[in-house]
C-alpha cells in the first residue's frame, strides 16, 4: 500500500466512530485508533491478491500448478538451501515474486499460521474453481448480449 492511500485510509478511519464497522474490500475491520491491525488487514488482503494473481497468470500461460512435494510451509528466506526437490512452478513463483520485492507476499508467508497460507492445493483448486466459474460467467453474459 502506497504512502498515499496510507494516509487516506488513516484519514477515514479516524473520521469515523470507535465502534462502527466498515468494509475494506471486502474484508470487515472494526474502524478504531489501532491503524497498524488495519494496515496488516490490508496489508493480508494484498497478499492474497498477489497470490490469486498468480494463479490467472499461471492459468493463462497454461503453466502447471503442482510439483512433486508442494505441501507444508513455503519459505523464501535467503539463507534456505538450494531446493533439490521440486515443490512446484505456482511455489517457485511465489518464492521468486517475493525475491522480486513483493513485501506484503513475504510478510504474509513468513507470518501467518500455516492453516491460513491461501497456498495449499486445496486453496489453489479452490481459487481456479472461483476463475473458473467467473470466467464461465462472462462468457455466458458476453452470449446471452449478442
Amino acid at each position: 500500500m502506497n504512502k498515499s492511500s496510507q494516509s487516506n485510509l488513516s484519514s477515514w478511519i479516524s473520521a469515523e466512530p470507535k465502534s462502527k464497522k466498515r468494509k475494506i474490500d471486502s474484508l470487515e475491520i472494526i474502524s478504531s485508533n489501532n491503524h497498524e491491525e488495519v494496515e496488516g488487514q490490508c496489508n493480508k488482503l494484498d497478499a492474497v491478491k498477489s497470490i490469486v494473481n498468480t494463479i490467472i497468470m499461471m492459468g493463462r500461460q497454461e503453466i502447471p500448478f503442482r510439483g512433486t512435494s508442494d505441501f507444508g510451509r513455503l519459505t523464501v528466506s535467503d539463507s534456505e538451501p538450494t531446493r533439490i526437490i521440486n515443490d512446484g512452478n505456482f511455489r517457485a513463483i511465489l518464492r521468486m515474486r517475493v525475491k522480486s520485492g513483493d513485501s506484503e507476499l513475504k510478510n504474509h508467508i513468513e507470518s501467518a499460521p500455516c492453516n491460513a497460507l491461501y497456498t495449499s492445493p486445496d486453496i489453489q483448486n479452490e481459487f481456479i474453481s472461483i476463475c473458473g466459474n467467473l470466467i464461465l460467467e462472462k462468457i455466458v453474459n458476453r452470449i446471452n448480449k449478442s
